[in-house]
Order: structure tokens, then sequence, then C-alpha cells
């Protein structure tokens, strides 16, 4: 600092020279050089103090901020306008990435003695890093002492997500916040949800309207919501979500280091459940045609319960290793005319599909299993677990061929029924292991349960009648 003064009167030049700055309890360094800043001074000892900055400017590399400071007994004030380059010093080991606080800034300050601060901030693209992520913040806050402000604050979270913000937000030992969140492209991912940060200072509840919202693995295009958060626990009830892939309603709880738990009724269609089928799969599955789930479903991320019915017709099952294990295991080349037939590859076309489920601490337990094709139908009872990916089933195989000589084809035969007028072969298979890599095995009808038997044939629509005459179709084979 260079100047003069007369009596209680000084003025003069001011230079600053900083290697960086404090805000908010972090310390940040300018990008390129340190600062390296001049203005104005002037001021008065008595016979009441004072002390006024002008035309300070502050160089951050390509940025520059202005600052004018005045300062009183009994109170002050700061106008601050410009850009600030600069990224937060972390000095962690293993620290390679810089958090950025970059962009544009228009506020100006006043107080009073013993009063908190008021007046205005409006943020232009302004990069903040925050909870491991960068955001873009921009639009105008209003500051009224102890209380924030705003009608319209626009946030965009690591790129893609957008929140537009209104209502206020009360300081104290206890934050407290109520207004309104507009949000663009959101998801809550089932894997995440438990690293979730939530400020156990903060109290909110506001109201939520979200487009392009995926929720534990379901897209919704629309979303409508109310949100509670209180002492690290956020609540979202009256979860209202719909779309062209179906609907969900219902409510869901998060919590820092804690599984989001969820209730919902849910009603998906086609593409709606490629994420539930990656998630139940572990790889994909991929299955075309008209799908349909619906049911209820709760508990949490890791512990699911409920019932599901689902359902599908015309389409194609386009890659599983349980099913091409399945005709590996039968050696079905032989009967089909398409031969060559290699579902890990290829798609095999079916009419029907539906299936029941009742889950229970994440295992899935089935009795209905059907799928129809032009060329067998498919029975199933059993069960899948969720987490381990480990299935437990039985299964029933019935070819829609006529020919004479499709039992000889066959090397080993679980059982085999015959009708009046043509040859109707039904072969079971226990299908046990992880569902990536099952193991096949044949089950001979000796080895089945009387209740899985008849729910297989059930499920098949066979008669019963046609059981008896198993054996006349291979000598030895007993019931």
């Amino acid at each position: 600092m260079k100047g003069k003064g007369k009596g209680p009167d000084f003025y003069g030049d001011i230079h600053i020279l900083a290697k960086g700055f404090e805000l908010g309890g972090k310390n940040y360094i300018p990008f390129g050089d340190r600062i390296n800043g001049s203005g104005k001074l002037k001021g008065m000892l008595w016979p009441e103090s004072m002390l006024s900055m002008t035309d300070i400017k502050l160089p951050m590399g390509s940025a520059r901020l202005n600052l004018q400071l005045k300062l009183k007994k009994i109170g002050g004030s700061m106008k601050m306008k410009g850009t600030i380059n600069a990224y937060q010093a972390d000095r962690s080991a293993g620290a390679t990435s810089k958090k950025p606080l970059m962009g544009g800034i228009d506020m100006l300050l006043a107080w009073g003695e013993g009063l908190p601060a008021s007046g205005s901030v409006k943020l232009f693209d302004m990069s903040v890093f925050y909870n491991d992520s960068i955001m873009t913040l921009n639009g105008p806050i209003t500051i009224s002492r102890s209380m924030l402000s705003t009608k319209s604050f626009n946030i965009i979270h690591d790129i893609d997500t957008k929140i537009k913000l209104s209502g206020r937000l009360e300081l104290g030992n206890q934050n407290r916040f109520t207004g309104n969140l507009a949000v663009d492209n959101f998801e809550i991912n089932p894997k995440e949800s438990s690293n979730i940060q939530l400020p156990e200072s903060l109290i909110g509840k506001a109201d939520i309207s979200i487009s392009n919202l995926n929720l534990l693995g379901f897209p919704f295009e629309k979303a409508n919501m109310k949100a509670d958060l209180k002492k690290g626990v956020l609540l979202l009830s009256g979860i209202n979500c719909s779309g062209d892939y179906g609907s969900l309603k219902g409510q869901a709880e998060f919590a820092k280091k804690r599984k989001g738990r969820f209730d919902v009724n849910i009603d998906l269609r086609n593409k709606g459940l490629e994420n539930f089928f990656s998630a139940i799969y572990s790889n994909k599955f991929l299955i075309d045609g008209y799908l349909r789930l619906k049911g209820h479903i709760h508990g949490t991320t890791n512990n699911i319960n409920g019932d599901l019915a689902f359902s599908a017709s015309d389409g194609h099952i386009l890659k599983s290793s349980l099913m091409a294990r399945l005709f590996g295991a039968l050696n079905f080349y032989k009967i089909i005319k398409s031969r060559n037939l290699d579902l890990a590859e290829k798609r095999f076309s079916y009419n029907k599909i539906f299936s029941s489920f009742d889950i229970k601490n994440n295992l899935m337990v089935f009795d209905d299993f059907y799928l129809d094709s032009n060329s067998l139908q498919f029975s199933a009872v059993g069960n899948y677990n969720i987490e381990s990916k480990i299935i437990d089933s039985t299964i029933g195989v019935q070819p829609l061929e006529t020919l004479d000589w499709a039992v000889s084809a066959i090397p080993v035969i679980g059982w085999v029924l015959t009708g009046e007028d043509k040859k109707l072969i039904v072969i079971s298979f226990n299908a046990t292991g992880d569902i990536n890599k099952p193991e096949i095995d044949l089950a001979p009808s000796n080895t089945l349960s009387q209740p899985v038997s008849e729910t297989l044939i059930r499920i098949l629509d066979l008669p019963e009648r046609l059981i008896d005459k198993s054996e006349k179709i291979i000598p030895g084979l007993k019931k």
C-alpha cells in the first residue's frame, strides 16, 4: 500500500499479491499465475473510522474480478463483479483432477452493526465442485439477512441433468428450504442409491416435477412427487410416473450409507422393461415383442419383495445362454426343421410367454411359466434369486412335431406322451446354477414329485390320461 494523509484522512494505491483465497472453508488457487491486483484506497481515522477500497482489479489467468469494499464502524458494503477462474487446492494423496470454481458473478451486499448481510447475487455459468461432481449455476439469489430466495435458479449437474429451482432457504443451526424443483434428465440408480449425499443440517420440503426420469432402472417421460428431507433422510411420497412405456406409483426413501427403500405399483411395457431384465439377469437378456410387467414391489434395492405378472407376445428371444444350453442338452436340431439352431447367437421366435412371480427376500418363485412357439411349448416351475443370479427350476419341453422318428432322434428322454392321432413328446429338465451358465440335466419322470409333474402338464394343457400311455412308447420307462 502506498499513499498520503492529512489529519484523519488518508488515500493512496493498494497492491494485492496472493497465492489464492478461501471461500466456504475451501482454499482456491487461480489458474495460471497468482492473484496480482491493484486499486484505490481512502479512509478516515476519526471522528468515525471508515475505509473504502475502489477500482480493485483482481486478475485470475484470463478472468478478472472487480471489487469495491466500504467498511464503517456500524456496517459496510461490498460490490463484486466479473469472472472467477480458480480451482480447489486439493493436497490429498493421489489427487489429480482440478476441482473448478469458475464463471461470472455480480454481487452487491450491505450490512449493519450486528446484522447479517442483505443484497443480491447473480451467477453466470458458475462451475463449482460439489459431492464429487461438477455443477454449473445460473440465476439470481436475493439475500435478506438470514433468508435466501430465488424465483428461478438453474443448475446443470454432470452436463446432463438440469434443475430449475424456486423457493427460499432460511439459514440457521438447522437450515430450512421450501420451494419447487423442475428437473430434466434425472436418474436414481439402485447401485448408487446407498451413496446418495444428503446434508443432515438441512430440512426441506419441495414439490418436484421431473421430465425424462430413470427411477431404479425404469424410464419415464414425466413424474411428479413430494420431497421431505429431514436429518439426512429423503422421503419421496406421492410418486406418480408415466410415459409411453408404462407407469409407476408409490413412495421411496433414501439415506446416506443405507440402501434405498421403496413401495411401488408398476405397469411397464416394451422398452420400459429393458433395464428390469438387465437388473435381474446381470447380462443383457434381449427379448422383443409386446412385453408387459405389472405388479407390486417393495423393500430395499438389495432386498426385493412383492408379486409380478409378466406377459409377452409375437416376438423373439435374441440371446439366452439358458435356452442355448437347454437346446444343446435336448439335441433339438434333429427334431425341428430349422437345423443348427444356436440361441446363443441367433434369435428364437415365440408366440406367447406368461408367468407370475411371488418375490420374497430377492427369491422369485414361479409355478406357471409358459412359452408357446410354432416349434415347441415350454412350461417351468422353480425359483430364481435376483441377487445371486442362481436358478433352480424344472422345465417341461413339448415339441410340436408329428414325425414318427422324433422319439428315436432323442438320445435320452425324460418322459414321452402320445395322443390318439399324433405323437406328442414332453421332455423334462432340471436347470440349476448361475443363470448365465446353468447346468441342464434331464429329469426322468420318476424323479419328479407328483405336484411338479401335474403342474408342468397343466401349464402345457395336456390331458392327464396321456401320461398313462408313456410306457408304451419307450419300453422300460416307468412313471
